[in-house]
């Protein structure tokens, strides 16, 4: 049988709850506790550290016209450090694709801006 469809048991009461309509229940409806197998897992995925959220949101920010060079200038390394921390720690942290992306953004705006102060752009 299809373990969508099977009787589930209750981790917490040992109730066994059957399918309704076809489709098994997601919560028991002794206790509340969610059924294995009955969805995915919220603790399956490691939180953000906060310095993967800054170092993307200071990569967009580094972007704006004359002050972006300074929003760079944190963003890069604040990405690197939660790149870091993420590999560190062993799949409790996710979130380096948003820490590296900051960086990659950073870069881009700190290339595009020094190029455009020393003189890498005359208008004609």
């Amino acid at each position: 049988m299809d373990e969508g469809r099977a009787d589930r048991t209750c981790p917490r009461c040992g109730r066994t709850t059957a399918p309704r309509d076809g489709r098994a229940l997601r919560f028991c409806g002794t206790c509340g506790q969610m059924l294995t197998g009955a969805g995915p897992s919220f603790t399956s995925f490691g939180a953000t550290p906060p310095a993967a959220t800054a170092s993307l949101l200071l990569g967009l920010f580094s972007l704006m016209p004359f002050v972006g060079v300074v929003f760079a200038l944190l963003a890069i390394p604040l990405g690197l450090t939660a790149a870091s921390q993420i590999e560190a720690s062993g799949g409790r942290y996710s979130g380096k694709g948003m820490a590296l992306t900051g960086v990659a953004l950073a870069a881009a705006a700190t290339l595009l801006w020094v190029s455009l102060c020393c003189g890498g752009w005359y208008p004609a």
